[in-house]
């Protein structure tokens, strides 16, 4: 009973097992271009600055999927396993193989831990974790990160070009070669990671 209501067990293992399912079943996010072609083309300028300021280094663009076989096996209780095929049963858009027959994931992240610096690190010890350096953070997937400010692990930054800059330790360097470009330059890359969204004709669908 963690929250001392007095009641135990609120969920129930089925409970648990459709929210998991729900949530492997969500539209990915996906890239949302601008239409008009000035736009178009700033933001494809950003992704080439992006890419060379060394921030791919941690936000790498694809990750390879073994399968996209979503499988939930039963915990409490002994019984047959759950398995959806995320290319085929999740909500459009969905994951799609290549032309090659490969399945990647564009997921803008190496899903690595990494010591980010003094300025992002967590002010408390996690009382589950303590081991872990207070600085290290996993590097967050930008995708649909367009539509999800606040940004950082504890929604400090209110823009992206703010949690570009709070950039540290490991990605110092990528941070410093964001702040010599100019001011334009600059824009052209947040306006490239404001492209990374989620379908809004299918939002809340």
């Amino acid at each position: 009973d963690p929250d001392s209501d007095g009641v135990r067990a609120e969920f129930t293992e089925g409970q648990l097992t459709a929210l998991s399912v729900y949530l492997a079943l969500e539209q990915i996010p996906i890239r949302v271009m601008p239409t008009d072609p000035l736009s178009l083309r700033r933001a494809g300028e950003g992704q080439a600055l992006f890419g060379s300021l060394g921030c791919i280094s941690c936000h790498v663009r694809e990750l390879p999927l073994d399968s996209p076989v979503h499988v939930e096996v039963p915990d409490l209780t002994p019984g047959p396993s759950y398995r959806v095929d995320l290319t085929v049963d999740g909500r459009e858009p969905r994951l799609r193989r290549g032309h090659d027959g490969r399945l990647t994931v564009e997921l803008w992240s190496d899903l690595k831990r990494h010591r980010m610096g003094p300025e992002l690190a967590d002010p408390h010890v996690a009382s589950f974790a303590p081991q872990i350096p207070r600085d290290e953070w996993l590097t967050r997937p930008l995708w649909g990160v367009g539509v999800t400010a606040p940004y950082l692990h504890d929604g400090r930054a209110p823009t992206l070009r703010d949690a570009i800059v709070a950039h540290g330790g490991e990605a110092a360097a990528a941070q410093a070669n964001f702040q010599r470009l100019s001011s334009d330059e600059q824009e052209k890359v947040v306006d490239f990671l404001r492209s990374l969204a989620r379908d809004p004709d299918r939002r809340g669908s």
